[in-house]
């Protein structure tokens, strides 16, 4: 330790002088407390255990907005998804970037328009008439997906699919640890409204007003 030999000097007030260095010990030890203050809240967030929040996609094929009581519509046929809209952010404005499901997905997980990403055809029954019928397009690897960068940030992935165009030879498992296929041969036929299912087969269609298939 130093200890510093201070002089008095001729037309110095030492009581003033001492009052100076008061001060400055004062303002000295305040910011070094609070120094130590910072550093050990720092080391104590630090070792806390971070937490993350669980993100979850559910991705409804063919739905449209205005058939769902939180858009309007009149009857109770999505109370689960109204309840949680309640409950959450809704977008009134949301546009798709492709009219069917696949180059949809694709650009829902890469923000890539489906002109970028390439992924247009279906064997031939969709996109291009000329294309075909025994090819089709893929999601390329060197697309970053979502997924990867979830897991990249230390997320455990996994994904349920029953859409037979979200497989993943098609290129959908990036970036996930698992990836369950249901339906692989097709998604099942969805069952009539009389049969009280809250969608309906291709071809039925509800009266907005009554509420009754027609």
């Amino acid at each position: 330790m130093t200890l510093a030999r201070l002089r008095h000097r001729p037309g110095a007030s030492p009581g003033g002088q001492s009052a100076v260095h008061r001060r400055w010990l004062g303002l000295v030890l305040g910011f070094t407390a609070l120094a130590i203050i910072i550093l050990a809240v720092g080391m104590f967030l630090r070792s806390r255990p971070r937490t993350t929040p669980s993100i979850i996609f559910i991705l409804i094929d063919t739905l449209r907005a205005d058939y769902l009581g939180t858009y309007g519509f009149p009857c109770n046929v999505s109370p689960a998804i109204d309840r949680f809209a309640a409950q959450s952010v809704v977008f009134e404005n949301a546009f798709a970037q492709a009219p069917w499901t696949k180059p949809s997905v694709a650009s829902i997980f890469t923000s890539f328009h489906p002109e970028q990403h390439g992924v247009l055809t279906h064997r031939g029954r969709y996109g291009d008439p000329s294309a075909p019928t025994d090819e089709t397009d893929v999601l390329p690897e060197e697309a970053l997906t979502l997924a990867e960068c979830l897991h990249a940030a230390g997320y455990a992935t996994a994904a349920v699919v029953a859409n037979p165009w979200i497989l993943r030879e098609l290129g959908f498992a990036q970036g996930f640890e698992t990836f369950l296929e249901l339906g692989r041969r097709g998604t099942p036929a969805g069952r009539s409204c009389e049969q009280g299912a809250p969608g309906s087969r291709a071809g039925t269609t509800v009266d907005r007003s009554s509420c009754t298939c027609t």
